[in-house]
């Protein structure tokens, strides 16, 4: 981030930045990294990668494309969270959580979420605005 913002002329302040090893760190309480399986910004690996730096360390991939890897909460995440803040509970290192929701109210096993409905014809561009209406569908743009 600082040489973007060196490259936009906005000076930085680089005398508070860690200079230290990543490696082999100890924490009081071990770390949870919680991670979008499909994340465009940070990466599955960088979850692994960082966590390889913290003893004791887990990672719990949510099994989401998303940049956030709480986002698209299932009970598995939730759970494994909650255990987590409550206890300091690891779930075992590459735990992977389905979730019960996909985005525009999709199921994972097909379906729609709002009345079960297919999928087929609700997210077509075919679909007109009154079958969306008559089927619940919220009438995100569809895919063809």
């Amino acid at each position: 981030m600082a040489n973007e913002m060196q490259i936009l002329g906005i000076p930085t302040n680089t005398t508070k930045r860690f200079t230290g090893s990543f490696t082999d760190i100890r924490t009081s309480t071990p770390i949870m990294f919680v991670s979008a399986f499909h994340d465009p910004v940070t990466p599955l690996h960088m979850a692994y990668s960082t966590s390889a730096g913290f003893i004791g360390s887990s990672v719990l991939v949510n099994n989401i494309t998303n940049h956030c890897g709480l986002s698209q909460m299932s009970e598995c995440t939730t759970n494994a969270v909650r255990a987590y803040l409550n206890n300091a509970t690891l779930p075992a290192n590459g735990t992977m959580c389905q979730p019960e929701l996909l985005p525009w109210g999709l199921l994972p096993e097909g379906g729609f979420a709002a009345d079960g409905a297919s999928v087929e014809g609700l997210l077509t561009a075919e679909a007109s605005p009154s079958e969306r209406k008559k089927k619940k569908d919220p009438g995100q743009v569809g895919f063809a």
